[in-house]
């Protein structure tokens, strides 16, 4: 639902992208002319130079930063230190040079009556914005242009004298790539009740995902034709015991699978409505051959309604491997010359297990993971040692397997031989928890998880594509910031933009505020509770405070959609798809600050 949801909102930017675009060429020469005007107007202000000034002053002050540690790594912070800071010294000048020239530009024309000359010529009130809207654009893409030569200019300087793997690890721009799918694979001790086979599911369940149920007794049941087996299932009801759904999701609840039988292989389809209400399955008949190794296997084909679990992130528990599938690569395209010894560091200071020294290139992948304690506690900086196993996916066996120390939170890199990666181009890691494993690792398939890392790419052109991102959300800006000017002085104009700039940075945390009212109300907002939380009632002044959190959420611009700083800080290139993701953001919010706007001046008088 939420993958067509997200399409569903690309369209209707895309769509409402190509609407402005036509209305644009509609009166494209008034409208250039308007753009050109606005450009020159700004650039001969001395308030543009000076902003210029101070930013690349900033900038050539980033040579000077120096960090402390080993040599590599010491050089390895001072270049991410210095693209942190260079990208921050663009957004953060970008964006005000932006909004104090948008913000006096229209209300400026309004007081000194120069708009009724501008109007006097065939240009129409939309024109009129589109055109200062296109050329404030111009300007800033001009400063941000400038700032990124002088960027690259420090940057390969600085790398030049660093350490192989400080330029490697910074400034590589590597890819990304996610898997294909994710399962998880179990085993479970099932209960037997009579000649009835009960059988425990965990509440997520991916498809795909593949159970292994064990018991001694399951074997004294092989002598029978037919053994009465179902299900029971734990997310139907969430932790007040409410059913989350709805009458028409449920209507149709069922489990899809496949048994198998884990001597032969054997697997024989099957479905089995489910009742919502305690979470059994109707009992399904299981041929007693299958049971004859004293287990059985079970691979969930679909689960309908799928499981609503709160949070995105799914820990693995004891006995359980969580299983990323990668498919169609390259082998050519994923490894590369390894850094120098046979040990590497990354930035949480982890160091990884040793590189066999008779390879001369690698496969490098990623794992990013959240850790718990048994008793629910997160890990916080205390390492946890996870062990991955790789192989392809026609193997029954591991093909090999590495051990890596990570950090709770933390991104951590590790190599694998070329020869993981099957000649048609498979590969399956596997993230094993033994049963006296201390942590459980979390995963959500996006932000945490495994994946693995292209081959170096062009960092000129990855910061191309991360000004891209930036320009991306100074035209937000602009766009905030001209519908504003329509209706507001400049004054009040610049501190709207300077609020929505500000306040949109923290978008994302009003959720986790949101979620803290719910659960604890405000007077359990600064308490840490890692344990179960007890039921809570909220109070009026609660529902008040979720309800202007959640408008501001709705109003404000999330910004954090608009740094690349999470994809250059760690070297990693940034995406076409987050690209996209940006564009379709920015088309879809800047269209209706731009429609209020609009509708607006076009009733004002500006006598």
């Amino acid at each position: 639902m939420s993958a067509v949801l997200s399409w569903l909102i690309q369209g209707l930017a895309g769509v409402l992208a190509v609407a402005m675009a036509v209305v644009s060429l509609l009166e494209r020469k008034p409208i250039w002319a308007m753009a050109k005007q606005t450009w020159r107007e700004a650039v001969r202000k001395k308030a543009f130079w000076l902003v210029m000034l101070f930013a690349l002053i900033i900038l050539a002050a980033t040579v000077f930063l120096r960090a402390a540690g080993s040599e590599a790594a010491r050089e390895e912070r001072r270049l991410r230190i210095m693209v942190e800071v260079s990208f921050r010294t663009m957004s953060l000048f970008s964006v005000l040079a932006a909004i104090f020239l948008t913000s006096l530009s229209l209300p400026s024309d309004i007081s000194d009556r120069q708009i009724f000359t501008l109007l006097s010529k065939p240009l129409s009130r939309w024109g009129l914005i589109a055109g200062k809207i296109l050329g404030f654009c111009l300007v800033t893409f001009t400063m941000l242009f400038l700032m990124a030569a002088v960027t690259l200019v420090l940057l390969e300087k600085t790398a030049a004298s660093a350490p192989p793997e400080a330029r490697e690890n910074i400034l590589a721009a590597r890819e990304i790539i996610r898997p294909g799918e994710v399962l998880l694979l179990a085993w479970r001790k099932p209960a037997l009740e009579g000649n009835r086979i009960l059988l425990p599911m965990r509440p997520q369940i991916p498809p795909g995902s593949l159970f292994r149920f064990e018991a001694p007794e399951l074997a004294g049941l092989s002598g029978q034709k037919e053994v009465l087996a179902q299900f029971r299932f734990h997310h139907f009801r969430d932790e007040n015991n409410r059913i989350p759904y709805t009458p028409d999701e449920l209507r149709d609840c069922s489990v899809e699978f496949e048994l198998i039988d884990p001597a032969t292989r054997r697997a024989q389809f099957r479905r089995a409505p489910i009742q919502p209400e305690n979470g059994l399955s109707k009992p399904f008949p299981v041929p007693g051959d299958f049971l004859a190794t004293g287990s059985l296997g079970v691979r969930v084909v679909r689960l309908e309604p799928p499981p609503q679990v709160e949070g995105p992130i799914s820990f693995l528990r004891s006995a359980e491997t969580a299983r990323w599938v990668f498919r169609g690569l390259d082998r050519s395209d994923l490894t590369s010359l390894p850094p120098a010894g046979n040990a590497a560091s990354t930035a949480a200071g982890t160091v990884l297990s040793p590189r066999p020294a008779a390879l001369d290139q690698q496969v490098t992948a990623r794992v990013r993971l959240r850790a718990v304690s048994r008793q629910g506690f997160y890990s916080g900086s205390r390492p946890v040692e996870l062990r991955i196993g790789y192989r392809w996916p026609e193997d029954v066996q591991p093909r090999g397997h590495v051990t890596i120390t990570v950090l709770d939170g933390r991104a951590a890199t590790f190599g694998l031989p070329p020869e993981a990666v099957s000649n048609r181009g498979d590969l399956v890691l596997d993230l094993e928890m033994p049963l006296d494993a201390p942590f459980y690792p979390g995963y959500d398939n996006q932000d945490y998880g495994i994946t693995l890392l292209s081959a170096p790419r062009s960092f000129e052109f990855n910061v191309l594509k991360a000004i891209l991102m930036v320009s991306m959300q100074v035209i937000l800006l602009i766009a905030v910031t001209a519908a504003a000017s329509t209706f507001l002085s400049w004054p009040v104009t610049a501190l709207t933009a300077l609020f929505v700039y500000a306040s949109g940075s923290f978008v994302p945390f009003f959720g986790d505020l949101i979620e803290s009212v719910e659960k604890s109300g405000l007077h359990g907002m600064g308490s840490h509770s890692h344990g179960p939380v007890e039921e809570h009632h909220m109070s009026w002044m609660d529902h008040i405070v979720k309800g202007v959190l959640e408008a501001l959420r709705i109003v404000l611009p999330d910004l954090s959609r608009f740094s690349p700083l999470n994809f250059l800080g760690q070297g990693y290139s940034v995406s076409v798809a987050e690209l996209m993701h940006a564009f379709a953001y920015l088309c879809i919010f800047a269209t209706f600050s731009l429609a209020a706007g609009w509708l607006i001046f076009r009733r004002r008088s500006v006598e």
